[in-house]
């Protein structure tokens, strides 16, 4: 199990064996705080609601500024992720033990999913 950031603006692309994360349609799904009729689960799955179909989930929506995307590759092999963590530079975060942060992309550019005035990054823990 692995995550990175892709900038879609710099001519990255999703890495081969990764997905991009989606956004999830609401009322679709299984979740017990958003619970479905056995209708709509029906028509969900026949219709233009699933997952490959729902668009990238910009991790940067502010106007102006580049799209930002979190991508995941599931796998049997290693540890699986248990814990994911926005650190902000500004606020001096360190990084806590047992994480790891994302500091580039797969096309080594700097993993920073806000604003270059105001920066963000992520850390995992496996």
């Amino acid at each position: 199990t692995s995550i990175c950031i892709i900038y879609p603006d710099r001519n990255e692309f999703v890495p081969p064996s990764y997905a991009v994360v989606r956004h999830r349609i609401q009322g679709f799904g299984s979740s017990n705080n958003n619970p479905t009729s056995s209708s709509q689960k029906q028509t969900s799955s026949n219709s233009h609601w699933e997952e490959g179909n729902s668009p990238p989930a910009n991790l940067n929506p502010s106007p102006g500024c580049e799209r930002v995307y979190l991508c995941y590759k599931r796998s049997r092999e290693g540890n699986p992720l248990t814990g994911l963590l926005p650190l902000s530079p500004a606020y001096e975060e360190g990084i806590p033990p047992g994480y790891t942060a994302l500091e580039r992309t797969p096309r080594n550019h700097v993993a920073n999913v806000n604003s270059p005035t105001n920066p963000l990054f992520l850390a995992m823990r496996q």
